[in-house]
């Protein structure tokens, strides 16, 4: 009767471990989607608003990893890549003050305001022709 008991609680270790691990994994997965600066996300969302207005294809989906990069400590957007995504007309980046990377390639942009984003290290732009 022992032995079977002691067979059982190794199982029950194991079983209980994987809930935890589970458990801890879909929480640290929602604590990082709620971690992204709120500003950041406002500006964000009001330029994607006024470019899909145009007919721009940009994802109103902020966790789409192809088309934007959050810091993890600070929760401040720092990358964009539209590109070939149909953007027209004026885009205003400066509220997006820790943007270090912005690629809006093949588009039809007639101005990109930028002045104020002292960190962004790489604009990429080209108009189609």
């Amino acid at each position: 009767m022992k032995n079977r008991k002691l067979e059982k609680t190794p199982i029950t270790i194991i079983l209980s471990l994987m809930i935890l691990f589970g458990v801890f994994t879909a929480t640290s997965n929602n604590a990082y989607a709620q971690s992204k600066d709120i500003n950041d996300v406002k500006a964000i969302q009001k330029i994607i608003t006024i470019q899909r207005n145009k007919g721009a294809k940009v994802s109103a989906k902020l966790d789409n990893k192809k088309q934007y990069k959050w810091s993890k400590k600070t929760g401040r957007l720092r990358e964009i890549n539209w590109y070939k995504k149909g953007l027209k007309g004026k885009i205003n980046f400066n509220k997006l003050i820790e943007l270090r990377y912005i690629n809006v390639k093949r588009n039809n942009l007639k101005n990109i305001d930028i002045n104020k984003l002292k960190n962004l290290d790489v604009l990429m732009c080209q108009k189609i022709t």
